[in-house]
C-alpha cells in the first residue's frame, strides 16, 4: 500500500516538472518491476495521477492562494 502512495507522489512530481523529470511510463515500469503491486493497479494509479485534472487543481489552488495574498482579497 505504501508503494502505491509512493507511485502516485512520484508521478505527480514528475509531471509537474516535465523538462527535468523522467517520463511517466519509466516510473510505471520501475514500480512494476520492483514492487508486488498488480500491474492493473499501477497503470490505473499512474493514469489517474498523471491526468490534467490533478495538475490543474494543484496549480490553480497554488495560483489562487498566491494571487489572493498578493492583492489582499478573499474569495
Amino acid at each position: 500500500m505504501i508503494s502505491l502512495i509512493y507511485l502516485i507522489a512520484a508521478v505527480i512530481v514528475c509531471n509537474l516538472a516535465p523538462a527535468f523529470a523522467p517520463l511517466t511510463w519509466t516510473l510505471l515500469v520501475f514500480f512494476a518491476l520492483n514492487t508486488q503491486l498488480p500491474v492493473w493497479l499501477i497503470v490505473t494509479a499512474g493514469a489517474m495521477s498523471a491526468g490534467r485534472e490533478v495538475h490543474t487543481k494543484i496549480c490553480n489552488a497554488r495560483f489562487l492562494c498566491n494571487f489572493t495574498i498578493a492583492i489582499g482579497a478573499t474569495i
